[in-house]
């Protein structure tokens, strides 16, 4: 028979599986909207080709080219062409971030005559979307809003007349405790090209498990 100690030990061991067993199951609960630009031409859909343009202004640079790569392994499972600035029939620009506290706006890319686009500045930017913020006390766990917002324009249209055609821009956020963008990026893309060059009106709402394997397939090692 187990003595007093090995029952206690025993009993331990039983609860520890089962809560093991019982651990909530992580999902995020994705927003995503996305909408054409008014008597603008939809988005053509595959074969067509894309360039992604890097955000050069990003505050984590190596973060935000793997989002670049990470855009562009999406467009080409849909079927899209990656190819050079001078030869791509559209080109989509990206932005993304998390914030806490009140609300602050989203940077977005501006575009600048005779060249490439670039962030920052005040030539033709696009509109300001708010973002809202969490206020808790300080024993409270901190909530992060994270978002990822991409815009598509029309390449020959740009590169021939210099006239800036936003065609389609998709936004995804999620609010969670989650510090790590590097992570959370993977969701969100993974939820916004569901529509991508889709007109959702006033937007869904995905939710996604964390061991959903077609997010697991955007992780790189």
């Amino acid at each position: 028979m187990l003595n007093q100690l090995g029952c206690k030990i025993l009993l331990i061991m039983v609860l520890g599986c089962c809560l093991g067993s019982c651990a909530p199951e992580v999902r995020y609960r994705i927003q995503v909207t996305g909408y054409s630009q008014p008597n603008a031409a939809p988005v053509a859909p595959p074969p067509a080709s894309f360039y992604v343009i890097d955000n050069w202004q990003a505050k984590d640079p190596a973060l935000a080219r793997e989002i670049k790569g990470k855009i562009e392994k999406l467009l080409g499972i849909k079927g899209y062409i990656i190819t050079s600035f001078e030869q791509a029939d559209y080109y989509l620009i990206y932005s993304s971030g998390q914030g806490t506290g009140p609300p602050v706006p989203v940077p977005m890319p501006v575009y600048r005559p005779g060249g490439y686009p670039y962030y920052g500045g005040a030539w033709q930017p696009y509109p300001m979307a708010p973002v809202p913020g969490y206020n808790y006390g300080s024993e409270a766990p901190t909530l992060y809003d994270r978002w990822l917002i991409v815009n598509v324009i029309e390449g020959p249209r740009y590169r021939g007349k210099k006239e800036f055609q936003r065609l389609w821009q998709g936004e995804a956020r999620s609010t969670g405790y989650s510090a790590n963008m590097a992570a959370t990026v993977n969701f969100l893309l993974m939820a916004l090209f569901e529509d991508f060059g889709k007109n959702t009106g006033r937007g869904r709402v995905v939710e996604v498990n964390e061991d959903d394997s077609r997010a697991k397939e955007l992780f790189w090692k």
